[in-house]
């Protein structure tokens, strides 16, 4: 029974190991894909923190005495809604890219999700139907991967299935995930 143990504790090891990878390899992507889209979205970025701090500035102005805990807390309320358009302004950025470089990005998630592995791509039905065969050719160095006939409704990105197991890279999904890593540092680019 001993052995057993041992081989069901190595398994579950090295699966703990490359959901490790994997997840740490998404996050990378996500975060490159972040800074590689940081220099477009300034504009909004810029528009969305002076709306935001002129809001909050007026608000605090107006509330005084007593009022000051709940100025605070609509304040933060204020900032976190504003957070939340930012990582919703980046998904849309991602999800409204041009062909060739929703390609590009669907191609990485793809082969850092495998991670040399097999899987089965399952894409948004647009992104099946218009750039689903460019996506496999791109990950023609893993012979392992490819690309199914199911889709799903996850609006940009993928989902990568191996046997009964899935990781949902969608952009939504990858954002999510990377929300509370990344929250500080949208603060500082949006409040100073």
């Amino acid at each position: 029974m001993n052995g057993i143990e041992n081989i069901i504790a190595r398994i579950s090891e090295e699966a703990e190991k490359s959901a490790a990878q994997i997840i740490r390899r998404a996050e990378e992507e996500a975060r490159a894909i972040t800074e590689e889209y940081k220099a477009k979205s300034d504009a909004i970025k810029r528009e969305i923190s002076e709306r935001g701090q002129k809001n909050a500035d007026e608000r605090m102005a107006r509330i005084s005495g007593a009022g000051e805990l709940d100025a605070r807390k609509t304040a933060l309320a204020q900032k976190q809604k504003l957070i939340s358009d930012a990582f919703e302004a980046a998904v849309k950025k991602l999800e409204s890219l041009d062909d060739a470089e929703r390609v590009k990005v669907l191609v990485r998630l793809a082969l850092s999700a495998a991670d040399g592995g097999p899987g089965e791509i399952i894409l948004s039905k647009r992104d099946s139907a218009s750039i689903g065969e460019k996506v496999l050719s791109g990950c023609s160095e893993n012979k392992n991967i490819t690309l199914s006939d199911e889709t799903r409704e996850i609006g940009g990105g993928l989902i990568l299935r191996t046997g009964k197991a899935e990781v949902n890279c969608s952009f939504r999904a990858l954002a999510f995930e990377l929300r509370d890593e990344l929250s500080i540092a949208v603060a500082d680019i949006l409040f100073g």
